[in-house]
């Protein structure tokens, strides 16, 4: 048997960090932008994709 490479495990305190939270809905409202910020601060999420819409809201909020 060959040997398996070492593990490239990213710990789970840096895993948010490689996460884009996105909403490119064209229904999306202005609440669920606010959410979705909401939730990008919270858990440190790396990016924020909204319409282009929403960018000064998203702006704003992060």
């Amino acid at each position: 048997m060959s040997e398996r490479p070492p593990s490239r495990a990213i710990p789970r305190s840096d895993l948010a960090r490689l996460i884009d939270h996105t909403d490119l809905k064209p229904t999306t409202t202005a609440a669920e932008i606010g959410a979705l910020c909401s939730e990008a601060i919270r858990y440190r999420f790396w990016s924020v994709c909204v319409s282009p819409t929403y960018v000064r809201l998203a702006s704003q909020r992060l």
